[in-house]
């Protein structure tokens, strides 16, 4: 497999610039687009209201032109040995082993996703099929983000553009999409995106030593994303809308019988930012993000909301100093089915904060910060200091986060779950340093042309939950003393007009601080080799991904489970726009290998997918 491999990537070589650029879709790229500014991203709307991030670990999935959304989520994430996702079973995202969703912030346009049940940020917010670029926070984030980013964050961006277009898409297990877009300078854009799959995919359980068929579980999803950004005066006026809903059936785990669910979700954002005064500059931002479940067969419901105000102020004072606060009030409603009584449950928190950037010194850059909870009472800091010197950047950081419990944490009620009104705060501190130099593919030294970066880190969890047996199949949470993550990452790349190499690793080690026990977060060890040729109008992709064994919890035997590990192979054929056109095909999984991420819910094996876009 291997040889067979090596030979196709000579003729059909893909591109990924380490650290920074992890195409989902391949575009030949312009020798700015790995660039970050004032920002998670180039252009991102509400970028007042997003930390300077040059000193803090980070990367940017781009997602140009997206194919087949609904299957290539998770897969994208999965491209960077440092981001861990699973969309069968419970939806997981894990940055650098800290191991559920809820340890992550989700925000779309700068709006917070995270809600009162404590499942982190759903995937029905994530407006992929026009997302640009996606932005991942690799460290605790609190001072920056409030509560949430104990383990990091992840950032979608859509920006609005003048195109109009439509796009459809078509892949195995009867799946099926149609994206329509239009925009107009100084109005906005407005895009309506349906997706349809079967899901009774053939599969391979090696923890079980099963195999056969998923049973039948349809899924249709629709999306309407609004965005506009335009001037009134000395203001900008930036908007933002979403409304999806999704009906179908989750498989469960294998043996088990489908539910049935159907969520309808809508976020809104308004968002006022002054021009620069000499009193500096001043932004406001409101909004609202919403839920409402329902899923069978127990004809269960829950319903919750996230109101949140932003109020952002800064000051460039001199050239080499700039000084920031804000504070966010956030209010948190929540209903469901399975809490105590059912009633209408609410938190409210404020959490201000300040960060001041000052740089100097012969390019020594240094940023400090930091944000106090009214919920954790306590404060989350963060220090940075970086430098460049002949291109190669070093970059030493210390940062803080904070989880607080959710309501379903506190009070649920259900028959296999029960909430622990005493559970406190998960908090988390990491150090890491780095050393990094952008590639450059229009460099005329060629030596310029070969990019790297190094990164290590620990993180210490406080108050760390896990899973507590009560007894006859009920769980609760509970905090547990300590756990501490070791991390490595590697990444090496080469890119020039015709081709691209990236090769990473990534070692990460969680355990219990007390009995050193493996604990549930993600693969140890993770490689990923991407390969790429741009031949004419053509891009063709490969990528190898290893992933080592890893543990999950098992809730039927109340103890961790080793999961098999796997490599696969993914191939995919991009058209650089061709006037108007653009076509997309690819395979995943090529060899066909098992993956189970999750115990007793197997990934898809191989597959195929293919998108035709037409643009105005």
């Amino acid at each position: 497999m291997y040889f067979a491999f090596a030979l196709s990537a000579f003729a059909f070589l893909s591109t990924s610039a380490a650290f920074s650029d992890l195409p989902t879709t391949v575009q030949k790229p312009s020798p700015s687009a790995s660039k970050l500014k004032d920002g998670w991203v180039e252009a991102t709307p509400l970028k007042p209201f997003s930390p300077q991030l040059g000193i803090w670990p980070h990367k940017t999935i781009h997602n140009n032109e997206g194919t087949f959304s609904r299957v290539l989520f998770s897969d994208s994430l999965l491209r960077d040995p440092s981001l861990f996702a699973s969309e069968q079973g419970s939806p997981t995202i894990s940055i650098r082993g800290s191991g559920a969703a809820g340890r992550i912030t989700g925000l779309v346009n700068g709006v917070n996703l995270n809600l009162a049940d404590g499942l982190g940020a759903r995937r029905l917010f994530f407006p992929v099929e026009v997302v640009e670029k996606t932005s991942v926070l690799m460290n605790p984030a609190s001072t920056y983000l409030g509560t949430g980013a104990l383990g990091g964050a992840i950032s979608f961006s859509v920006e609005p553009t003048t195109n109009k277009k439509l796009r459809v898409g078509i892949a195995d297990f009867g799946s099926r999409n149609i994206l329509t877009s239009w925009g107009q300078k100084e109005v906005g854009q407005i895009s309506y995106f349906h997706d349809h799959t079967n899901g009774d995919f053939e599969y391979n359980l090696q923890s079980a030593e099963a195999g056969g068929k998923r049973v039948r579980n349809d899924k249709s999803l629709q999306r309407v994303v609004a965005v506009s950004d335009s001037s009134i005066g000395n203001w900008q006026l930036q908007t933002f809308g979403l409304f999806a809903q999704e009906v179908g059936s989750h498989p469960g785990m294998v043996g088990q019988a489908a539910s049935n669910f159907k969520d309808t979700g809508s976020v809104v954002s308004v968002a006022m930012t002054s021009s620069r005064f000499s009193f500096g500059q001043f932004s406001q931002s409101v909004s609202r993000v919403g839920l409402d479940s329902e899923f069978g067969p127990t004809e269960g419901y829950s319903s919750t909301s996230r109101f949140e105000s932003r109020t952002n102020w800064k000051k460039q004072f001199v050239d080499d100093l700039e000084l920031e606060f804000f504070n966010d009030l956030i209010w948190d409603e929540f209903t469901s089915s399975y809490t105590i009584d059912s009633k209408k449950l609410t938190q409210t928190r404020a959490e201000p904060g300040f960060r001041t950037r000052f740089s100097a010194f012969d390019d020594w850059i240094l940023e400090a910060g930091s944000r106090y909870s009214s919920s954790v009472e306590s404060f989350a800091n963060s220090l940075g200091i970086s430098r460049e010197i002949s291109g190669h950047v070093v970059q030493l950081g210390y940062s803080e986060g904070y989880r607080i419990p959710s309501l379903t944490d506190l009070h649920a009620n259900a028959p296999t779950f029960q909430g622990n009104s005493r559970l406190e705060p998960e908090g988390s501190g990491q150090i890491q340093a780095s050393f990094q130099r952008e590639s450059q593919r229009l460099a005329p030294n060629v030596l310029e042309h070969f990019g790297y970066s190094v990164q290590i880190y620990r993180t210490d969890f406080r108050n760390y939950w896990v899973s507590e047996d009560l007894g006859s199949g009920v769980f609760s949470k509970r905090n547990a003393a300590a756990a501490q993550v070791d991390g490595f990452e590697l990444s090496m790349n080469y890119e020039d007009l015709l081709a691209d190499v990236t090769l990473s690793y990534t070692y990460t080690d969680a355990v219990d601080a007390n009995t050193k026990e493996r604990l549930v977060t993600s693969p140890e060890q993770k490689a990923r080799l991407i390969l790429v040729v741009y031949w004419g109008p053509l891009a063709f992709e490969n990528h190898l991904t290893h992933s080592s064994t890893y543990f999950v919890q098992d809730f039927s035997s109340n103890s961790r489970r080793e999961l098999p590990g796997w490599t696969k192979w993914d191939f995919q054929l991009s058209t650089v726009r061709v006037g108007s056109t653009r076509a997309v095909f690819g395979v995943r999984n090529i060899t066909n290998q098992p993956i189970e991420l999750s115990l007793g819910y197997p990934e898809r094996q191989r597959f195929w997918y293919c998108s035709l876009e037409y643009e105005i």
